[in-house]
């Protein structure tokens, strides 16, 4: 029952690939390597159980251990309603547990054919996840933490550095599976626009205009809550004419896609 599969090292998306072609079962999940499950992870599976995907709660921990709850998501029973799983999803979309592949199993046949990219390594498994929930018809949530999350934000923004035309890239591949789901979450939004907008910052600094000329930038700058903004407005400071001119610009119709 347990088969274990070895390959070169590829990358973490080529090996979850190896994982879907290879898997046989009703549901997949999926484990990182630096994280752990609870001896009952799998008892959202008992019983009767028919929806496509059944997201579980997580907490936190590091080096020195327990940190605290994750970004949980409210339980619910099922939903098999589309507007009822829109509406769910537009509400919660940009909690990490929505956005990665751990703390949940889903149908393998709402998979598909779907795969993990390979030519992008930050936010690979946010186009993965957006590209499955495109084809969700039901979901469940449990209210038990069962999957434990080592955290390490601060080694990500510090390790993940990237040129400025490539975190738009990343961001354009998110953004366009994000908006096929048919969810409406402006609070993932900002999340995405903050994130690649950090890790690219140094870059930034020397092609401001790459960034801040981009349509799909000026599109989710404009849809960031002013509460989002104002937790960054030091770091936009010395930006803010580059912001405005480009903004009057893409009004103009003077930048196009």
């Amino acid at each position: 029952r347990i088969h274990v599969l070895s390959q070169s090292n590829m990358g973490v998306s080529s090996a979850r690939n190896t994982g879907l072609m290879n898997a046989v079962g009703e549901y997949v999940t999926f484990i990182d390597v630096d994280d752990y499950v609870g001896n009952d992870f799998f008892a959202p599976m008992a019983g009767d159980t028919d929806e496509d995907v059944i997201f579980v709660q997580y907490n936190c921990f590091d080096e020195q251990g327990p940190i605290s709850d994750g970004e949980n998501i409210p339980a619910v029973p099922s939903l098999k309603d589309e507007k009822e799983i829109q509406a769910y999803l537009s509400q919660w979309l940009h909690q990490n547990i929505m956005r990665t592949p751990w703390g949940k199993f889903i149908r393998r046949d709402v998979i598909g054919d779907e795969r993990f990219p390979l030519n992008q390594t930050i936010g690979e498994d946010s186009v993965f996840m957006f590209s499955v929930l495109q084809r969700v018809k039901s979901i469940r949530t449990v209210d038990t933490a069962y999957y434990m999350w080592r955290t390490h934000a601060d080694f990500f923004l510090q390790k993940y550095q990237l040129p400025v035309d490539v975190a738009i890239s990343y961001l354009i591949n998110i953004y366009n599976a994000y908006r096929k789901i048919g969810a409406s979450s402006p609070h993932l939004e900002a999340t995405l626009y903050f994130t690649f907008f950090c890790l690219s910052e140094k870059s930034i600094g020397m092609f401001r205009w790459r960034w801040f000329a981009r349509p799909v930038i000026i599109r989710l700058w404009s849809s960031v809550d002013f509460d989002y903004m104002n937790i960054h407005k030091q770091k936009f400071k010395k930006y803010k004419w580059v912001e405005y001119l480009y903004r009057y610009l893409d009004k103009g119709k003077f930048i196009i896609n």
